[in-house]
């Protein structure tokens, strides 16, 4: 009765640790390029004044938020420059005061060299840096858990029948 059961159990363990083992290193490396990505953009990108024309709130199935503001400024060279930027929530909330949003200008960083590199808001970069942190350290231990729980559950099945018999004697 209760095999059965606990056989079902261990199939699922088995599919979550290896969605573990892969989705943890993924989230970790976009975690990695992200930061890094932002980093350079702060090293090597130009500074300019950007005028906010509207920011979207998005609500995640599980309530989580994250904004973006759609943002317009000029390049070092005189050219219209736009883009919807990623906006931290704890950036968002300094600036939204019941339903409105209060932020008109932010400073924005972008790199003149490479216009297909995302530009980002000086102010809520280094927030944007720990969130991404925090993604790289939580897709290094999910990756690991989820290897650890492979090997283990994978030597669980590979024992002889006799070995699971005198096991449970």
């Amino acid at each position: 009765m209760f095999n059965g059961y606990f056989a079902g159990i261990i199939g699922r363990v088995r599919q979550i640790a290896l969605v573990a083992t892969i989705g943890g290193p993924a989230a970790a490396g976009y975690g990695f390029y992200d930061s890094n990505e932002i980093r350079q953009t702060l090293q090597r990108g130009a500074e300019a004044t950007a005028v906010v024309n509207h920011m979207t709130e998005n609500r995640g199935r599980r309530g989580s938020r994250s904004y973006t503001a759609n943002v317009t400024w000029q390049d070092q060279s005189g050219a219209e420059r736009s883009g919807d930027l990623h906006i931290t929530d704890e950036f968002a909330q300094r600036y939204i005061v019941g339903d409105s949003i209060t932020l008109s200008e932010v400073v924005v960083r972008y790199l003149p060299d490479n216009p297909q590199a995302k530009p980002i808001v000086a102010d809520d970069a280094n927030l944007q840096m720990g969130e991404d942190d925090t993604l790289i350290k939580l897709g290094a231990g999910a990756g690991g858990i989820g290897i650890l729980g492979s090997i283990l559950l994978f030597l669980r099945g590979r024992r002889k029948p006799e070995e699971t018999a005198e096991g449970a004697s």
